[in-house]
């Protein structure tokens, strides 16, 4: 983790516009050395974190903000700057961004590194539907949090979803809100799970475990389904896995 939250930070920005600022730790002027040394700080002190838990690359946003004024003081200071270094970096940065926006075209071997991947195929309607779910009557939960608040946001009618933490994750604002034990007992639910084509090895284990995991909590659980969220020129990238789970106890 610490070697992908300090290529994440330094990627956000762009690698160029980072080195470019990097002399500014030495300037004479002290207002610019407390400025980059905060934002350097930061960064620091976040990337010591991530030794011992998951650091995602946007917690140092204040250092991000930061970052342009400070780049800016070193380009009006430096102006010979304005030449080949900044304008190389400014064409990586450019680069970088083409192929960013590019990625989630690119297919499956670049998918794992594509910032947008946790958006794409957020199309829940058709595949909940084939499963059977019925918006008002049943309802829905998941045991990531990211694929609860896109069910909610995204999924039919936008109606409440559940985390349901089977997995000891981290808490977030979901554990907090009125949960399913209070307001879905004897109901029958849909689990649903996305994941990418990058972890569909271990998938017949996968589906094992979810449902012996689930059995505790219903009276009876049905096969898993699978659906195709997401193709890339054809190619399946993102899949959504489906279990109708009857009677919440």
């Amino acid at each position: 983790n610490p070697v992908q939250f300090l290529l994440a930070g330094i990627a956000l920005i762009s690698p160029g516009f980072f080195l470019v600022a990097l002399p500014a730790l030495k300037d004479k002027d002290s207002r610019t050395r407390f400025l980059s040394t905060s934002v350097f700080v930061i960064w620091g002190g976040l990337l010591f974190l991530s030794l011992f838990r998951k650091v995602q690359g946007n917690w140092a946003i204040v250092a991000q903000a930061m970052f342009f004024p400070l780049l800016g003081v070193v380009l009006y200071q430096k102006p010979t700057w304005k030449g080949w270094p900044y304008r190389s970096a400014l064409a990586l940065a450019v680069a970088c961004q083409v192929l960013v926006l590019a990625s989630p075209y690119l297919g499956s071997s670049v998918l794992p590194i594509c910032p947008f991947k946790q958006g794409l195929g957020c199309e829940f309607s058709s595949p909940l539907q084939k499963a059977g779910y019925t918006p008002g009557k049943d309802f829905l939960f998941s045991d990531r949090y990211q694929t609860t608040s896109q069910l909610w946001f995204c999924g039919p009618h936008q109606l409440k979803t559940y985390f349901f933490n089977i997995n000891g994750l981290r808490h977030n604002q979901f554990n907090y809100w009125p949960g399913m034990q209070h307001e879905c007992q004897g109901k029958r639910g849909f689990f649903v799970s996305v994941i990418p084509i990058s972890e569909e090895k271990g998938l017949k284990a996968r589906l094992h475990r979810y449902r012996e995991e689930l059995s505790p909590y219903f009276l009876s659980v049905a096969e898993p389904q699978t659906y195709t969220l997401h193709s890339v020129w054809g190619v399946p990238v993102r899949s959504m896995i489906v279990i109708l789970c009857e009677g919440y106890n």
